[in-house]
């Protein structure tokens, strides 16, 4: 079977060698609007049209469509889903459920585009919660560093000084941020990184099995 993936940038490409992995028998098309990203701090009228335009390549051929884009998925999948009711649309939502209720100092750490953070409903409510402590890192060019292959020069000092504030959680709100999970993990040893692809890998598979039988 044919799975499509859209992401703006190199996300996708992270997400993609995650993916292939765990569905060996499977192909994946991968497409991205690089002449556009990134997309976190555009309107959401333009994040639904670029989107749009981006994935017309996987329709055809994939009847399922991972949009491994945080913020896509935000503003964009339930559009997507609506104008095409005959295509699977798998989103990229970041792990709050298992962060909250496992995290030991109620403190936690979020790293995602304006975009994501406006737009996601479950960051609406964490940021409504008198129960957590949680610091909204500034990403500001994070995806565009790391599109350019400079992962490197991302100043993490601020979560750095998260983790020492007590935050014993990072939730990767953007897929182009598991590019540094590496660094994030060498920096804060002691805290949970929060990354949904093992979780979408299980949606898939169920949505697999479904068309297949």
């Amino acid at each position: 079977m044919n799975i499509g993936i859209f992401d703006t940038g190199n996300g996708g490409l992270f997400v993609e060698k995650l993916l292939q992995k765990a569905f060996l028998d499977h192909k994946f098309i991968r497409v991205a609007d690089p002449a556009n990203a990134p997309y976190g701090s555009r309107s959401n009228t333009e994040i639904v049209q670029l989107s749009d335009i981006a994935i017309q390549p996987l329709l055809a051929n994939c009847q399922i469509i991972v949009i491994a884009c945080n913020t896509v998925t935000a503003v964009a999948i339930d559009k997507l889903r609506e104008k095409y009711p005959n295509t699977r649309f798998v989103g990229y939502e970041p792990m709050m459920k298992p962060a909250t209720q496992n995290s030991q100092s109620k403190h936690l750490t979020v790293l995602a585009t304006v975009a994501t953070l406006r737009n996601s409903q479950v960051f609406k409510q964490l940021s409504t919660s008198d129960n957590y402590q949680v610091d909204y890192t500034d990403t500001t060019n994070w995806a565009r560093l790391i599109d350019q292959d400079d992962v490197d020069s991302i100043d993490l000092a601020e979560v750095e000084a998260s983790y020492r504030a007590g935050s014993d959680s990072i939730l990767i709100g953007c897929t182009h941020y598991i590019a540094l999970i590496d660094r994030l993990t060498h920096l804060m040893p002691n805290a949970t990184i929060y990354e949904p692809t093992p979780a979408i890998i299980n949606v898939i598979r169920r949505q697999v099995d479904e068309l297949q039988q």
